[in-house]
């Protein structure tokens, strides 16, 4: 049994991470400031393994919850193009690489073994040749939320070098689907109103698992949502089944059809 922190632990990954986590008999506390809101911690609260403290990461010191943590999943952040440029460019580097360096750094005061800093594969921006991109390709950044995550990349890239805690950045591709906390202003749930084809990941694979095993790529970044992906699959979570050409109801009630080829989620 790992003990575990989750910063953002209130979100769309968060919130499903955290209950997949305690399936697996681990013990997990998670730091959110429930700026969207705490419903989907909700369940949780009675569960003996789970903790939560209300604070805002980005001014407040971690160091008092994590005495005996073993590993961090760093989720708390000012997510997506749209959001940042809403909040401004000092503020959007306060919360996603400032408030980075902060939690890392009160995670090696802690001697924590393992941060796993949730990136995104908007990093790569527009590749050059048109080809498929890899952990080694070039960063093209073409927005305020990637220059953010890939300045928190550089600083734990460059800290892990000397650090006995260590930095694990997997680079989200697209999410969909339900978790505790689902958001619908993802372009893909937006598209589901629509039959589509599209090439994405599930937020329940987004969670990297806390086995040295499964992390064995700790010190570099991950392409999160391909094949080659580190993935978590929570006990009792949502899981996607075949294809089907059937028509279905969206989350929000709307009469949808899939197109072949694209998986649909079964409760």
């Amino acid at each position: 049994m790992a003990k575990v922190l989750i910063t953002g632990g209130a979100g769309y990954i968060g919130s499903l991470l955290t209950g997949a986590l305690l399936a697996s008999g681990h013990e997990v506390t998670v730091v959110d400031s429930l700026m969207f809101g705490g419903e989907s911690l909700l369940p949780y609260f009675s569960h003996p393994n789970f903790r939560f403290h209300k604070a805002d990461v980005s001014v407040e010191a971690l160091d008092d919850h994590l005495a005996g943590v073993n590993t961090v999943f760093h989720l708390a952040a000012i997510v997506g193009f749209p959001a940042c440029q809403q909040v401004g460019e000092a503020v959007a580097f306060r919360y996603n690489t400032e408030a980075t360096q902060r939690a890392f750094e009160a995670s090696e005061r802690a001697g924590v073994g393992r941060f796993i800093f949730a990136s995104t594969y908007s990093n790569y921006g527009i590749s050059p040749d048109g080809e498929p991109v890899t952990e080694e390709s070039p960063l093209h950044p073409q927005s305020l939320y990637a220059r953010t995550k890939i300045a928190a990349e550089e600083w734990l890239l460059e800290r892990g070098r000397t650090s006995r805690c260590a930095p694990v950045l997997p680079r989200f591709a697209t999410l969909f689907g339900i978790s505790p906390r689902t958001r619908f202003d993802l372009i893909v749930n937006q598209f589901t109103l629509g039959s589509f084809r599209i090439e994405c990941g599930y937020p329940q694979d987004m969670g990297v698992t806390t086995s040295s095993r499964s992390c064995r790529n700790a010190g570099g970044p991950i392409g999160a949502g391909s094949p080659r992906a580190l993935s978590l699959a929570p006990s009792g979570a949502p899981r996607p089944r075949g294809s089907t050409s059937a028509p279905g109801r969206s989350h929000m009630g709307h009469r949808v059809g899939t197109a072949r080829g694209v998986r649909a989620w079964t409760p």
